[in-house]
């Protein structure tokens, strides 16, 4: 995961729901406890990261729960540079 090499050497503490986990609105979902200069250089980056990831998954959950039980084929993200 791109966090973990952005924070990879940092002394941190984090505490996250397991991967998978369905949670609820407004519930925090990843808490990081670090000194505030290691915190704050990355904060930008880490925090895209972990929306667009959070982006998807929501997007698919919701797909595959109207799909039922139909066969979802994902084909992932086209980028093209």
């Amino acid at each position: 995961m791109r966090v973990l090499e952005i924070l990879r050497g940092k002394l941190l503490i984090v505490y996250s729901v397991p991967e998978g986990i369905v949670f609820r609105r407004k519930y925090p979902l990843m808490l990081i406890e670090s000194r505030l200069s290691d915190m704050t250089l990355f904060e930008t980056a880490y925090l895209g990261i972990l929306r667009f990831a959070r982006c998807i998954t929501t997007m698919l959950a919701r797909i595959k729960e109207r799909a039922t039980d139909k066969r979802v084929l994902s084909f992932g993200l086209r980028l093209y540079t």
